[in-house]
């Protein structure tokens, strides 16, 4: 400190507190060495360590908290969500389970069989969720090419045994009962 100027320059500021710094990290490397000393000597005097340290319960624990929903419940919203999808869009089913806390959504989740490994996150659920639902949608939309088989029997075409149809492109069709018999 300069004997004129009753403040230091930033560089004796400076000097000062990297001083105070390294005192202070050799006390505490002192003090480490010290503590890890005693716990030694009581490990070898004594054959026992400490017991079981106290648990500390966060405030946020998603396992202590409870669904609002039971599972038959939760297969139901499922149900809803599809028709939603259906009729409103993805769109809609992504704000519906906006609207609904984590511990439902992993209980929603974990009745459909969504796969999730450790905690998962709000988004993975929701993906999972809107996975099934649009599996659901596209399973229950017909789209069969095919005639179903009460269709295809000659009684609901309203043709003879043994008679042939004329096809689309003017080819004539021949039912399949017809070429067995001959």
């Amino acid at each position: 400190m300069n004997s004129g100027n009753f403040f230091r320059t930033p560089q004796e500021e400076l000097a000062r507190l990297n001083s105070e710094l390294r005192e202070i990290r050799d006390l505490t490397r002192e003090v480490s060495t010290r503590l890890s000393q005693i716990e030694h000597h009581v490990k070898r005097a004594f054959g026992s360590h400490e017991g079981p340290k106290p648990t500390t319960v966060k405030a946020k624990e998603t396992g202590s908290e409870k669904p609002s929903i039971s599972p038959a419940e939760a297969i139901e919203l499922f149900r809803k969500l599809t028709d939603i999808s259906r009729e409103e869009g993805s769109v809609a089913v992504e704000e519906r389970l906006e609207q609904m806390s984590i511990v439902d959504l992993k209980l929603m989740a974990h009745e459909l069989g969504v796969p999730f490994s450790g905690k998962p996150t709000r988004r993975s659920l929701h993906a999972g969720i809107r996975g099934r639902v649009s599996e659901s949608v596209m399973l229950s939309q017909n789209r069969n090419v095919t005639l179903p088989r009460s269709e295809q029997s000659e009684g609901a075409l309203g043709r003879a045994p043994g008679s042939s149809a004329e096809g689309r492109s003017g080819e004539t069709i021949t039912p399949l009962h017809s070429k067995r018999q001959s």
